[in-house]
This record gives structure tokens, sequence and C-alpha cells, in this order.
């Protein structure tokens, strides 16, 4: 039978914030999302808040079902172009952050240390990388904030910002209208 897998030259860069465990919805298009990892760049997964979820992230129900994903990943790499493999689920593991366990633009601000998660998504947007950083927003937004606050007085924000595609479900916190003045 004759290959008729379509490589591309790049994977699009995805960054995804998830305000996974208060209702089903995330854990599903998760695990919908990692039948599809080999066509994207994952840079990161973030436990996030929302205005259902105000005071607590989830990491641990992201690695629940990354440990499913590690048992059927070489089943899923049995079936894709050997160019496009699935990533391992120890990647995976090591992308996963926490996002500030507080609602919204209270974890923005000059004298707020940026959280793990916006950590890692400050490094990824200032990754020697000229692919956009796309954002996945299922959740609350305030790790995107976080960064956006922290960079705001850099020469290169504008470019950094140029940089972003973010798509989100809703405002799922009030940090959305404050990002849309920036």
């Amino acid at each position: 039978m004759a290959d008729t897998t379509v490589l591309f030259p790049s994977k699009p860069r995805i960054f995804i914030l998830t305000d996974i465990t208060n209702e089903p919805d995330d854990a599903e298009s998760f695990c919908r999302y990692l039948t599809y990892a080999n066509q994207f760049n994952t840079e990161g997964i973030v436990a996030v808040t929302s205005v259902w979820l105000r005071s607590k992230v989830a990491p641990e129900n992201l690695h629940e079902i990354i440990d499913a994903y590690e048992k059927v990943v070489d089943n899923l790499n049995a079936h894709v172009h050997p160019k496009s493999p699935y990533p391992s689920a120890e990647y995976i593991r090591s992308i996963v952050r926490s996002g500030p366990p507080v609602y919204g633009m209270a974890a923005v601000g000059d004298d707020i240390p940026l959280s793990d998660g916006a950590q890692l998504l400050l490094e990824r947007l200032l990754a020697n990388d000229s692919d956009p950083l796309w954002v996945l927003i299922w959740g609350g937004s305030n790790v995107l904030a976080q960064v956006l606050n922290h960079i705001r007085h850099r020469e290169d924000a504008e470019q950094l910002r140029a940089k972003l595609r973010v798509y989100t479900i809703s405002d799922q916190d009030d940090t959305g209208a404050w990002m849309r003045r920036l």
C-alpha cells in the first residue's frame, strides 16, 4: 500500500491552558488532543483556574490521562509516518505545569512572581523560533496575563506579543478584558 501521509515542513507550536477537573470537557479535550499530538509541537500544558474553579489547579488530572496515553502511544506510533511520531509520555509529563491557584487578575501584578506555568510560557515565547506560538485556552487565562504583564515594559514587547496566537474558549476569568486593552 502506498504511503499517503502528508508531511509539513513545520508543525504548529502549541501551549495549552486547562481548568481540567471541575467538569469532564477538558479531560475529553486533552484525550482527543493527545490522539493528534503527532501533528503539533506541544510546548506546554498548564493546569489553571477559571470562573468555575477559582482556587485550585489539578495537574494530577493531566498526569492520569498521560499515564493512560503511555499505554497506547506505541500502538499510535505503529500507524503513523516514522517522521511524524507521537511524543513520548515522558516528554508530555515534562511540560506539565501549574498556574497560580487563584482566580484571574489576583495572579497578575508587578510584585507577584510568575507561576511555574507562566515561567514555561515565557521561556517558550522567548525561544529562538520564528513560528508563532498558539496558546489554546480551555480555562482561565491568568497564566498568559502574567506573562503579558511581565513583558509589557520590554523594548521587544510588541514583537513578542506578535508571536502569540490565542484561541480562547470564552472568557473564563477576568483577565481577558485586561489583555485586550494591551
